[in-house]
């Protein structure tokens, strides 16, 4: 076995205050392992609450389960806990909850000595409204209904559908499939990010100013899309390839038509985009 040098045993022995320092020295050393140990493992210092500013269509509690599952879901092992409010990843944290909540921005933050994170939330700014069969409501990113639109909210909904009002907000989606009534905090049948495409699209037509009476979805395949744009022509979208560049299209088309040029003649009954970079008429 390892001796420890002569020397040392030798004052070891010989110098009862060596020993003393020597024996101090040692418990000091594994008093500071053990703290450290304890602080790391401590369920002092993980984090317990979740504020959130903006994002005022989420709920607390939602917030809350959405931080604890992100953390939660840590793959690499380490010796403290996931939520430890010194070792977590802000970065990593925000990005997921942006993709979740399908946010414009997510900022992480912590106070020193705090056991809550505070969330700083930047909604997509598109509302979005659709109509089923039954009724007007208004929709999250993840197709959730917030809430069911009141008569004058309507009246102005039906005006931008009947084409006797412009804009490009709030984004109007008509489901005419959805034939049962929906409650609030009830799901759309339709996958999130058929949803998120339309809220995507909405902040499209919004960019290149191009008002719209409302989109329609007429199958629940929603392998297609019809837009109605100001004159009630229905314009053909291929939901398979990007939306971005269908828009581009019908913009050079309509400021070609704007300009009166030669050869632009105006659509009668349609627009189809669906083929990249060219404009069908008739």
């Amino acid at each position: 076995s390892m001796q420890p040098p002569l020397r040392v045993r030798h004052r070891f022995n010989a110098d009862p205050e060596f020993r003393r320092r020597f024996v101090l020295t040692l418990l000091a050393l594994f008093s500071l392992v053990g703290w450290g140990g304890l602080l790391i493992t401590s369920d002092v210092l993980v984090i317990r609450g979740v504020e959130i500013e903006g994002g005022e269509h989420i709920h607390p509690t939602e917030a809350k389960a959405a931080v604890f599952q992100s953390l939660d879901a840590r793959t690499e092992w380490r010796p403290w806990s996931p939520r430890h409010r010194w070792f977590f990843d802000r970065e990593a944290l925000a990005a997921s909850l942006k993709i979740r909540w399908f946010a414009e921005d997510v900022q992480v933050e912590r106070k020193p000595g705090s056991n809550i994170v505070r969330l700083i939330v930047k909604e997509q700014r598109v509302g979005l409204v659709v109509r089923t069969a039954e009724q007007y409501v208004e929709v999250d990113a993840n197709g959730v209904v917030r809430r069911e639109l009141d008569n004058e909210e309507r009246l102005r909904i039906v005006q931008r559908m009947t084409g006797k009002s412009a804009g490009t907000m709030p984004m109007i989606v008509e489901l005419p499939f959805i034939q049962e009534p929906l409650a609030v905090g009830y799901r759309l049948g339709v996958n999130v990010p058929d949803v998120r495409r339309w809220i995507a699209l909405g902040g499209l037509l919004d960019q290149y100013q191009l008002s719209f009476r409302y989109l329609a979805a007429n199958d629940a395949l929603l392998a297609t899309y019809t837009l109605y744009d100001q004159n009630g022509i229905a314009i053909y979208l291929d939901t398979s390839t990007t939306l971005e560049s269908q828009i581009k299209t019908l913009d050079a088309y309509v400021k070609a038509r704007a300009q009166k040029r030669k050869g632009i003649e105006a659509a009668r009954e349609f627009i189809d985009l669906r083929i990249p970079g060219r404009v069908y008429l008739k």
